[in-house]
């Protein structure tokens, strides 16, 4: 079970109102990419043998993923990372790669630990526009698909780091330790 982080009294507006260091402390934008990377390969190694290696054919001397995945698959490829982090965050408030990298998600107003509609707005933000590329195959689903890498970038252009998954969730990354 993940224990609380300090936290002030006033929501933070800019790093000085955070310790320097340690817990409590902003969590640093080579923290997070860490998490999401670690939580990637987490999910990322099941999914795969569950929805892509089943679907591996030859092609000539190449074996390559065939396009006649189905739905079902891309369905579980996109629904499960956003339920492993939206319940892991509104129950421990840390993914297994966030807790690796010694961060956790807390609500931006008091510190606790984020409600229910504030981890699935948090995780759904980033995750949304690799929905709707799904099922929309054209450009427009292609320009769609690389937009959740940018939508986690946004956190470098704000004082407390909290990028739009973060304004949307009501939600700001800690230091753990």
């Amino acid at each position: 079970m993940a224990t609380a982080v300090p936290y002030p009294v006033v929501p933070p507006r800019a790093k000085t109102d955070l310790p320097p260091l340690g817990p409590g402390a902003l969590a640093g934008i080579g923290q997070r990419i860490l998490g999401r990377l670690l939580d990637g390969v987490v999910i990322g190694i099941p999914l795969y043998f569950l929805t892509v290696a089943p679907y591996i054919v030859e092609s000539g001397s190449k074996k390559v993923i065939s396009m006649d995945q189905p739905g079902w698959a891309q369905a579980v490829d996109w629904l499960v990372p956003v339920l492993y982090e939206t319940i892991a965050l509104m129950m421990f408030g840390t993914t297994i790669g966030k807790w690796i990298a010694r961060c956790r998600v807390v609500r931006y107003s008091d510190g606790g630990l984020p409600q229910p509609a504030q981890a699935a707005f948090r995780t759904l933000v980033p995750t949304l526009p690799s929905l709707v590329a799904l099922v929309v195959p054209s450009a427009l689903g292609q320009f769609l698909g690389i937009l959740p890498p940018f939508i986690y970038l946004t956190a470098l252009f704000d004082p407390v780091y909290r990028g739009l998954n973060d304004k949307a969730g009501g939600t700001i990354v800690l230091r753990t330790r």
